[in-house]
């Protein structure tokens, strides 16, 4: 009887061991299958978005450090000729990164009582293959007509999407209350272009938070600061952008590598 319990016991364990085998082939195959690297690193970092954003980051600001984003700018290659298929390829990517990021809805970075910071997340970075940059050269994907004129989803434009929260942001409605998702007030600020002029140069897709700790300057990040149809002092409203709820944001669209570096006080991942 012993002996016979430990054949069962024995053939118990082979048995969960090969289906576990099989379990993790199965899993492989439809990660290989039905998704792509890219697909696999923006979940990964959506996961650690989702898990910093319910840390409280107003008393335990160091637990969101310790909290890896585990976030990587993703290479994107446009390989079509068609013209709509590639800008569309453009819009599809950076709502993605706005999805990814949270919408604009969720705090992901410390806070920071005392200096005012912009922290940006660098999520893909776009080139057009090599035979094709001739013809995007003299034939321009046009970007910001596209994401203005085209819906995202069946209730509003991907301009829409990207900064409904933003000019519904209760202190831009206090300051601004006709701006507009397609303003060019965004438009200027956010780097979004007319057209994709330089096709030998890549195009960054950017999520961009400020830090909602406490002004004491009356100094505001470049693009954030210079809301048009404002009447009150900088150095008031100053305090009142950091300390909002829900976060500012902004998503940008830029081939200005500069505009990166002077807008944002850190960077999260630049490839090389």
């Amino acid at each position: 009887m012993v002996n016979k319990k430990a054949q069962i016991n024995w053939y118990l364990i082979i048995s969960l061991i090969l289906g576990l085998i099989i379990l993790a082939i199965a899993i492989s195959w439809i990660f290989q299958e039905y998704f792509t690297s890219e697909d696999m690193n923006w979940e990964t970092c959506r996961q650690a978005i989702v898990l910093r954003s319910m840390i409280p980051g107003d008393y335990i600001s160091e637990m969101k450090e310790g909290a890896s984003l585990k976030c990587k700018t993703t290479p994107f290659i446009i390989d079509t000729k068609n013209k709509q298929e590639a800008v569309g390829e453009i819009a599809n990517i950076s709502a993605s990164c706005f999805y990814m990021t949270g919408e604009g809805k969720v705090e992901i970075f410390e806070r920071d009582s005392t200096t005012p910071k912009t922290y940006c997340l660098v999520c893909a970075r776009i080139s057009i293959k090599d035979d094709l940059r001739q013809q995007y050269s003299a034939d321009k994907i046009p970007v910001w007509s596209y994401l203005k004129d085209n819906r995202f989803d069946n209730k509003q434009t991907y301009l829409e999407y990207f900064y409904s929260n933003f000019v519904n942001h209760p202190f831009v409605q206090r300051q601004c209350s006709g701006i507009k998702a397609d303003d060019s007030f965004i438009k200027d600020n956010s780097g979004i272009p007319d057209y994709w002029e330089d096709t030998s140069k890549d195009m960054f897709v950017v999520m961009a938070y400020l830090n909602k700790g406490k002004v004491v300057t009356d100094s505001l990040p470049m693009g954030f600061g210079k809301l048009p149809c404002s009447k009150e002092s900088w150095q008031l409203i100053g305090s009142q952008i950091y300390q909002s709820e829900p976060p500012m944001y902004s998503l940008m669209i830029t081939q200005d590598i500069n505009k990166i570096t002077e807008d944002c006080t850190e960077i999260v991942s630049i490839p090389a």
